[in-house]
């Protein structure tokens, strides 16, 4: 896998007390036919509103996307 950007601040947020969490968002392109690391699986874009990541994995999501 190959990083093409590192997307522009503001960074994506999370308030866990007591401490404050602050990701740093890469996006990258790979093949259509590249397999998902064990464990894990591709989810096309289209269908990411029926999945259930955590909220904070919503906005890392919608800020990598841009929305």
């Amino acid at each position: 896998m190959h990083a093409l950007s590192l997307l522009e601040p503001p960074p994506v947020r999370a308030r866990r007390p007591p401490a404050r969490h602050e990701l740093v968002v890469y996006t990258a392109k790979v093949p259509a036919r590249t397999r998902a690391p064990a464990g894990m699986r591709w989810v096309p874009i289209a269908t990411l509103d029926g999945e259930a990541p955590p909220n904070v994995m919503r906005k890392v999501v919608a800020h990598g996307l841009g929305d």
